[in-house]
Parts: structure tokens; sequence; C-alpha cells
């Protein structure tokens, strides 16, 4: 059975990154060789955890998992004193907040994602072939306008001028390259170069305060005006 003093130890362990510790249930069961095993999970996300099996033996080794991990989904771990258990505690906690926060903006992505590649599809009828000079100009007009909006709402809202001037050079290059694939590339590997572009501007949350959707971006590419 693992000491009062201990667990002590590990809520003070669980409170930070914004958590209490009663954001996370502990459960410790011990074994026949009277060994403990510790489960901590979090309340509001059942996937995310850490086990450690304590032997009854000092000095012996504490082995556990824990999820998320430092680089996988689920990683193992062995610690050598209590102390550094915690700290694998600590670690995982903020690990937690990380994965918590991203959660949301990765549902985002997705489902901006998938919203592309059902345009895509459904306009397949673009054809496998080469853009006219007509249907170029007009993909280049439409992406100077797209990287005009996209510069003016990143220097009137920015706080950073350098990041700021950053993200809008990283702009410039993808729209050159798509301007310049127009007349290269054909229509459907355009529509692809330009859908992996598109999903790029989306990852920073400053883009996706004017954009709406990648969706958005790509009918004003892909589709005639009035369509």
């Amino acid at each position: 059975m693992i000491r009062a003093k201990l667990l002590q130890d590990l809520r003070k362990a669980l409170a930070r990154a914004r958590f209490l510790p009663d954001d996370f249930t502990v459960a410790a069961e011990t074994m026949k060789d009277g060994s403990s095993v510790l489960t901590v999970r979090c309340r509001f996300e059942a996937d995310y955890y850490l086990t450690a099996t304590i032997p009854a033996t000092q000095g012996a080794e504490i082995r556990g998992q824990v999820s998320p991990g430092a680089i996988s989904q689920v990683e193992a771990y062995k610690v050598s004193y209590w102390q550094y258990l915690m700290d694998q505690v600590q670690q995982w906690v903020d690990r937690v907040r990380e994965e918590l926060s991203a959660t949301p903006v990765a549902r985002e992505f997705a489902a901006h994602a998938r919203e592309l590649e059902e345009l895509i599809a459904k306009h397949a009828a673009i054809g496998d072939g080469y853009f006219t000079k007509e249907e170029a100009e007009q993909l280049r007009s439409r992406l100077d306008e797209i990287e005009a909006q996209l510069r003016q709402h990143l220097e009137q809202h920015s706080t950073d001028p350098k990041a700021t001037e950053v993200k809008v050079n990283a702009i410039h290059q993808d729209v050159e390259v798509l301007k310049d694939g127009v007349g290269t590339l054909k229509k459907k590997n355009w529509a692809t170069a330009a859908t992996v572009r598109i999903a790029n501007w989306l990852r920073d949350p400053e883009n996706r305060t004017i954009i709406q959707s990648g969706a958005e971006i790509a009918k004003r590419l892909l589709l005639k005006s009035g369509e």
C-alpha cells in the first residue's frame, strides 16, 4: 500500500498547468507480490493516463506507461526513486495541458482539410489538362487579392512586426509558387498544391480569424466568377 504522505506528494505534483488535483482520478491497487499499481487518469479525457508499478522492495525500479508521451501517444518509462516519479507526473501533466489545448485546433484543421478535399473532388471536372491563358490570368489575379487581404489583416492586427514580416513573406512565397504553377502544372496537380498551402495558412490562428474555411479560398480560386 502506498503511504498517505506519498499520495499527498502526488496531489501536489498534479496541481500545475492550471489543473487542480481533483481534475484527475487516482487509483492505487496492491498486488499479491506486495507491489502497488498506481493509475492516474485525466477526468476530461480518459485516454490520457499515467500508470506506475511500485515494487515492494526498496530501491527497485518503478516502471509504467504514460499517455500522451513525450513523442509517441503511449510511452513506457522507468525511474529509480519516488521523487523521479513525481517529475514524470509533472511532465505528463504539462503534456496533457498541451494536448487538451491543441485538440480543438486539430479538429478544426481536420474539418478544413476534409472540406477542401470534398471541394476538389466535387470539381474534379476541372480536368487533367492545363489552364488556358485566360484561366491562368484569373487565378493569378485571385491569388493577388487573397495575398493582399491576408497581408492587410496581419499587419493591422500585429503585435510583433518581425513575426508578422516572416508570415507575410511566407504567404508571398506560397502565392508566387502557385502563380508560377498555373502555367506549368496540370489543373489537378495545381489544385493539390493550392490545397496544401491553404491548409498551411489555416494553421495560423491569426489567419483563421479572417479565413472562415479553406473551402472559402478554394472556391475563390477554383470556381469561375458567378458560379
